[in-house]
């Protein structure tokens, strides 16, 4: 693949990511449904851990973060929930 190129990545539901030589664009929905397995993953894996979250990180010089996903165990039933404070992008 060349440096130059900017090849469309198929995806799940006829959505498409989009490389370039700075970065990568991802649907908002397939990135926010990503972090959250990827939460639900960590939190199964650690069992002492009660909270998960997943940003994404902006281009060089802000480097700003946004959350994308929030998560906690309910401490009875094992059952994540979901925090609703995440910003949308």
């Amino acid at each position: 693949m060349s440096r130059h190129s900017n090849p469309e990545i198929p995806t799940f539901a006829g959505q498409h990511t989009h490389v370039s030589a700075v970065g990568m664009w991802i649907p908002p929905r397939v990135l926010e449904r990503a972090c959250e397995n990827m939460i639900g993953i960590i939190l199964y894996c650690l069992p002492h851990a009660i909270r998960g979250t997943a940003y994404t990180v902006g281009s060089i010089p802000q480097l700003r973060m946004i959350r994308v996903a929030s998560g906690h165990r309910n401490g009875e039933t094992d059952e994540i929930l979901w925090d609703d404070d995440a910003v949308r992008l």
